[in-house]
């Protein structure tokens, strides 16, 4: 590639382009016949332009001839492999064709000696090409609920999500494996349980079979992107050690915060998917029910919310949620979702513009839908939870806030990694605003 240009910005730029040509199946279908002419496979062209492949796992000739193909149809000035490429390299592009057959397995894909460690854990030694394999051939997913914290991607109709990958990591990984320097570790994948007859396992003949379908990538992603790599150059000669797991949703992301304590991901993160929390469990409701108008609006990261796309932070939410109710049954946590839900829905339909259609502009104008405001609205939502008119009362309330008190401005002022960290003292002050401005009092 020319300088200043790495292979994951191109990358993020193509599933972009990908993503924004999805909705027109005239240029999908041209596009697939120019790539199927090329050599690649019908089922593999349709997952790449789907969404279903990862990436950041693509070839670098791969990802330029997509590129090509795309823009040659789109004229998509962003992925333009001229742009990207030296002149050797789109020459190699441009004439690039595969092997129908390339590298590529069948199902059903049978793993040998492989020992049970638990009821739904097995283990298996595999070589690093047999891995690379499994991902050309379309067998391994990046599942984003079952992995740590994604990264979102821009686009004109909303954001794309993509893996957190660290570039430099994998190019010392895979350079290590080169060099035969690198100590083989254990790499997770996952058959989620929903898809539990899409494998079998022999206890007399130790054969563990992946009949159909693909595998969760749970742990060694990293791991797994230097391998496709280090194979593409040479044979490696290297053994790897996969453990085999059949885990619902609950139980791997109870592995991913158990391998968190030797392998730190965002506290923040954990905490989002930790699903034993009560806490987790009613912002996980609010932010993932079709019935919840912050749908979609809670966020682990501050990108989206610059942009419009999302309201708060999961902490905010996390941190004022817990301040103020201390639920000790599942059901205790659901009437306190039930109540947080139809709060922020009578909430936004009185300022719809506001909180759902027109976020980022409202901002110029107002501090409605500071992302501060959520601690304030929560501790309002907890005033009046036993009020059986708060309904009506809410609009009067919301309507009295004065962002120009100097109290209130204070408030705002405050940085989000302070008011995190000093979140007793900061959620006095919104409590303070709640009671004196706003003249909302209840025992807390």
């Amino acid at each position: 590639m020319k300088k200043g240009f790495t292979k994951q910005d191109f990358a993020e730029k193509l599933k972009k382009a990908v993503y924004e040509i999805s909705i027109n199946t005239v240029e999908q279908e041209t596009i697939i016949n120019n790539l199927s002419r090329r050599g690649y496979e019908l089922g593999y062209i349709s997952s790449v332009l789907e969404g279903n492949v990862v990436f950041d796992s693509l070839d670098l000739m791969d990802l330029g001839v997509f590129a090509l193909e795309i823009h040659k149809i789109t004229d998509d000035n962003l992925i333009n492999p001229k742009k990207y490429f030296e002149d050797i390299e789109l020459e190699r592009i441009t004439g690039y064709k595969i092997g129908l057959e390339q590298d590529v397995l069948k199902y059903p894909v049978v793993f040998e000696d492989v020992r049970r460690v638990a009821h739904n854990i097995w283990h298996v030694i595999v070589s690093a090409e047999f891995i690379a394999q499994l991902g050309r051939s379309n067998m391994l997913n990046y599942e984003f609920k079952t992995q740590r914290e994604p990264k979102t991607i821009e686009t004109k109709d909303g954001i794309i999500l993509t893996p957190s990958i660290n570039p430099k990591s994998v190019i010392e990984i895979t350079d290590e494996i080169l060099k035969k320097t690198f100590k083989p570790n254990t790499l997770t994948f996952n058959i989620p349980f929903k898809d539990s007859n899409n494998f079998k396992y022999d206890e007399n003949t130790k054969k563990w079979t992946l009949i159909d379908g693909k595998m969760d990538i749970l742990d060694g992603y990293h791991r797994y992107l230097s391998i496709i790599a280090a194979t593409r150059i040479q044979e490696t000669g290297y053994n790897f050690e996969l453990r085999l797991t059949n885990f619902d949703e609950d139980e791997a992301n109870d592995f991913i915060v158990q391998e968190d304590k030797r392998n730190p991901i965002s506290k923040e993160y954990i905490k989002s998917i930790d699903s034993s929390s009560l806490i987790t469990q009613i912002v996980t409701r609010l932010n993932q029910s079709n019935k919840s108008e912050l749908r979609g609006k809670i966020a682990t990261d501050k990108v989206s919310i610059l942009k419009g796309f999302s309201l708060v932070r999961f902490d905010t939410m996390y941190k004022s949620i817990n301040k103020l109710w201390s639920p000790r049954t599942i059901n205790e946590a659901n009437m306190i979702s039930n109540h947080l839900r139809d709060f922020y829905n009578i909430l936004v339909d009185l300022y719809p513009d506001e909180f759902k259609f027109k976020i980022t502009e409202s901002r110029r104008s107002s501090q409605i839908n500071n992302e501060k405001m959520f601690v304030v609205y929560n501790i309002i939502a907890k005033k009046l939870e036993d009020d059986g008119n708060w309904e009506s009362e809410l609009k009067s309330i919301i309507d009295n806030i004065d962002f120009e008190d100097e109290q209130m401005k204070e408030f705002l002022e405050v940085s989000h990694s302070v008011a995190m960290n000093k979140f007793n003292r900061y959620f006095k002050m919104a409590n303070d605003i709640v009671e004196v401005k706003l003249n909302v009092r209840q025992t807390l």
